[in-house]
């Protein structure tokens, strides 16, 4: 209601300013009366010379510049009825403290860019942590992270735009909702997010809340250029395909990406089916989440194992259930790949660490590995702990490697010393590389694997992907 009060007065004042001035301007044009001297013209008024400042005064600072503010508003009702009442997309940003890609959105979210496009949407955000606040001019209270509504505010759109859009599942921070006024879900995302990123999610949900209906003549031509291009990646060279899949993903319609999904399932080629999966591996989309967990249960099994690593990137916990009802039909290294999975979807889930625990002390050297590998993923724990540090001193090769590798994503940082001490004495060559730059890597952003190099490295000891294709 504060929000809305001073919206409303700073509209009023809005139209007050035009009409005083042209009140001004009407007066000013008036004409004398007839039989009446024109008044006369007061003499020139003597220049206004401005203050000159004393020799070596520092110069006037310039006003600071008004920092660009998303309008939050304080009440998901409020935000479903103003959007159905504007015909407006409602942007709903989940956050919670004490994470680093939680904090970054907190600065994007005042990227004047963002800012601009996000004046085109009804705006929530929904967090249970209490921060900061500043009164404002009506009684209210601002919180600061945000820099509007209350805390209380955002504790009561978190819990209820989550029950509401999807059922008060485990919830992901940071993640973002795009969604109608009627609650329908058109894009979401979780994890971090580039401005770049974030600007073509809302592109992507303008584009499915305008799309042609299904039998339209634009719908229809969509769909002939959608069956072109798979064709032409079905007769693509494996190291071609992507760039025909790029340019159906770039159509950024929600029809062409159900033809993708429905390619996945049951296309003619399985290379391009299996190209098609590795596409839509987005982290925190949780669009392909379902889709690829039917493509899990498929029969052809490296099809099967394809969707189950496309899971592991995508590393959303609605996938759990699947993979644990998954793991007992595999064995050695694809059981391998369903755990390292698992752990990714699970980061935190007891349950899951247990499992992997259990796992990593088996008699089963494969699936003793990936599982040593998943650990990296875990969000750290004193049984975690041991266990690495024991694994670095394996006298099996293959179990150190796995070992570095958890350590060197950088979630564990206990086992530093014992990582240190592996890095100076370890005599395999390729081990002893691997140890050196996973130490390296604990001082880089554990969440990319890549910037060191460390699943390429560490294929010299244990196969990741599938050998079959």
């Amino acid at each position: 209601m504060a929000l809305r009060f001073l919206l409303d007065r700073s509209r009023r004042g809005a139209h007050l300013r035009p009409l005083a001035l042209a009140g001004a301007l009407l007066l000013g044009a008036v004409a004398p009366l007839a039989g009446q001297e024109p008044p006369t013209a007061p003499p020139d008024a003597p220049p206004v010379v401005p203050p000159v400042a004393p020799p070596g005064a520092p110069p006037a600072a310039a006003p600071a510049a008004k920092t660009p503010q998303i309008e939050w508003l304080a009440s998901w009702p409020e935000a479903l009825r103003r959007a159905r009442s504007e015909k407006k997309l409602i942007f709903v940003a989940f956050n919670a403290d004490g994470a680093a890609a939680d904090d970054a959105f907190v600065k994007l979210y005042r990227e004047e860019a963002l800012v601009t496009k996000l004046a085109g949407f009804v705006c929530v955000v929904g967090s249970a942590g209490q921060h900061a606040e500043t009164p404002d001019e009506v009684g209210g209270r601002h919180c600061e992270r945000f820099g509007g509504g209350s805390c209380a505010d955002h504790q009561q759109c978190a819990s209820k735009a989550a029950a509401e859009l999807f059922g008060g599942v485990e919830m992901v921070t940071p993640q973002h909702v795009v969604c109608t006024g009627e609650g329908r879900v058109l894009a979401r995302r979780a994890f971090a997010l580039s401005l770049a990123e974030l600007q073509l999610l809302l592109d992507r949900a303008l584009r499915a809340a305008a799309a042609p209906p299904p039998g339209s003549p634009e719908a229809k031509a969509e769909a002939a250029r959608v069956a072109e291009l798979l064709a032409d990646a079905q007769k693509a060279r494996a190291s071609r395909k992507d760039e025909f899949l790029k340019s159906i993903h770039d159509l950024g319609s929600e029809a062409a990406r159900a033809q993708l999904f429905d390619y996945a399932k049951k296309g003619d080629d399985d290379a391009t089916r299996v190209a098609v999966i590795e596409s839509l591996a987005l982290s925190g989309d949780w669009t392909v989440v379902e889709p690829l967990i039917a493509i899990t249960k498929e029969g052809k099994e490296f099809v099967a194992l394809a969707a189950v690593d496309a899971l592991r990137k995508v590393a959303l916990p609605d996938a759990k259930e699947a993979l644990k009802k998954l793991l007992p039909a595999h064995t050695g290294n694809d059981a391998g790949r369903v755990l390292r999975a698992l752990a990714a979807c699970g980061p935190r889930d007891p349950a899951v660490r247990e499992l992997l625990v259990k796992k990593a002390k088996g008699n089963d050297q494969n699936v003793r590995g990936h599982a040593l590998i998943g650990m990296g993923s875990l969000a750290s724990a004193p049984e975690l702990i041991t266990l690495l540090d024991k694994a670095l001193n394996d006298r099996l090769t293959v179990a150190r490697a796995c070992a570095v590798y958890a350590v060197g994503r950088g979630r564990h940082e206990k086992c530093r010393d014992t990582l240190a001490k592996l890095a100076g004495a370890e005599t395999h060559v390729a081990l002893k590389e691997l140890a050196e730059t996973a130490l390296a890597h604990l001082d880089h952003d554990p969440a990319d694997a890549k910037c060191c190099d460390l699943d390429a490295l560490l294929g010299e000891f244990i196969s990741l992907g599938d050998t079959r294709r």
